[in-house]
């Protein structure tokens, strides 16, 4: 049986919002977020999903396009909902990428950087006194924002 993240009542809030935007809107769709998440939480490869959410190529494909089209970004931006700014809090952290993560063929939006350690990725986020994510920019491993 697998762990499932999304709860009925946070699916009563999340739906309006997918249904904001201009994609065909199904009972598959919150199988495929669970599926996302699961990916995100677990850190496996697309393949080693489970079957109980669907062929791995599918929910690869529709999580990449919703990327590009800037879905989860948006998703991100409406749920973060009223933000407590008496305190903010920043913070980054490092992540290594693998040998052959780089040379896209779209170099502006590759956030891949050269160290001696290798190639690195940072996240820079920036949370509320409450820990919830506000924002967060992605930049190459070795710069160092202020």
């Amino acid at each position: 049986m697998l762990r499932l993240m999304i709860t009925d009542p946070m699916w009563s809030k999340l739906a309006p919002l997918v249904k904001e935007f201009k994609i065909h809107f199904s009972n598959r769709i919150r199988i495929f977020m669970e599926a996302v998440f699961w990916k995100l939480r677990t850190g496996a490869p697309w393949r080693d999903l489970p079957t109980e959410f669907g062929s791995f190529s599918t929910v690869f494909n529709k999580f990449n396009r919703w990327s590009k089209l800037g879905i989860w970004r948006e998703l991100f931006l409406k749920i973060r909902g009223e933000l407590d700014n008496e305190w903010n809090f920043i913070d980054s952290t490092i992540v290594k990428a693998h040998q052959h993560s780089v040379n896209s063929k779209c170099k502006k939006e590759e956030c891949i950087g050269r160290a001696v350690c290798g190639n690195s990725s940072k996240i820079h986020m920036i949370a509320d006194s409450h820990g919830n994510p506000i924002d967060f920019i992605l930049s190459e491993g070795q710069v160092q924002r202020q």
